[in-house]
């Protein structure tokens, strides 16, 4: 066993067979624990959980150096490209108990969107994308058929990112946490729609919703409904303009 260092990239091939192994042993005996935590505590569908290929680890899976895999005991939620090409993996730990509750490799964020390669035939069906900051939000709206959401996996979203919905829509809401974080968010997003004149200049439109403090886009559902959601939405726009 040699110790190396956790890696934070992995080779492709070895990235591709992390992610195959872990959507088969999501539903093995190895994996029971972690799926009843997205059924039953994250309330997430079976048919989400397998459209984004979530799965987990098993804890005995060893990397190149046969130490520990650095993704070993964790769910893992694949990134991909808006084409459906695998980029990267983040994962979480879910006990109570984790010492690194969150963990992903080095890839660049601003470039892409978690679920935009499920979402982007809606967004372009209703000509508008939802996007919210993490992987779980995304998930459980995706599970309340609100399947046009997209993650912008961290707390700014990024020109390349609005490019990227551009392609399939003129209508971007802004629903993140309702911390501070996530409203310094919404100001910036805005500020870079009104720097760079998007309506005038694309017809795109940047429109913020505001959710209750501390509370987040997942919370707001299991609290209020994926109903409430819409009308929070629907009410957002009409503010707006």
């Amino acid at each position: 066993m040699r110790n190396q260092k956790m890696r934070d990239h992995l080779p492709e091939l070895e990235r591709k067979k992390i992610v195959e192994l872990a959507h088969d042993e999501l539903r093995t005996d190895n994996g029971k624990e972690a799926l009843s935590y997205l059924l039953n505590v994250r309330n997430l569908s079976d048919k989400v959980i397998d459209a984004f290929n979530i799965g987990y680890v098993p804890h005995w899976v060893k990397n190149l150096y046969d130490d520990k895999h650095e993704f070993a005991g964790r769910i893992i939620f694949p990134v991909y490209d808006h084409h459906g090409e695998l980029i990267a993996i983040s994962s979480r730990d879910w006990r109570v108990d984790a010492g690194m509750k969150f963990f992903h490799e080095t890839y660049k964020k601003r470039d892409y969107l978690f679920g935009l390669n499920i979402a982007k035939k809606n967004i372009l069906k209703y000509n508008k994308a939802i996007v919210v900051e993490g992987e779980i939000d995304v998930l459980r709206l995706h599970s309340e058929g609100i399947n046009c959401t997209v993650g912008m996996i961290g707390s700014v979203l990024h020109l390349e990112q609005i490019a990227l919905l551009s392609r399939y829509c003129q209508n971007i809401f802004l629903p993140f946490d309702g911390d501070s974080a996530g409203q310094d968010a919404i100001k910036k997003a805005m500020n870079l729609s009104n720097e760079k004149e998007m309506p005038k200049a694309y017809d795109l439109y940047m429109v913020p919703a505001y959710l209750p403090d501390g509370i987040d886009p997942d919370e707001f559902i299991s609290k209020s409904g994926a109903k409430k959601f819409l009308e929070l939405l629907k009410q957002s726009a009409q503010n707006f303009k």
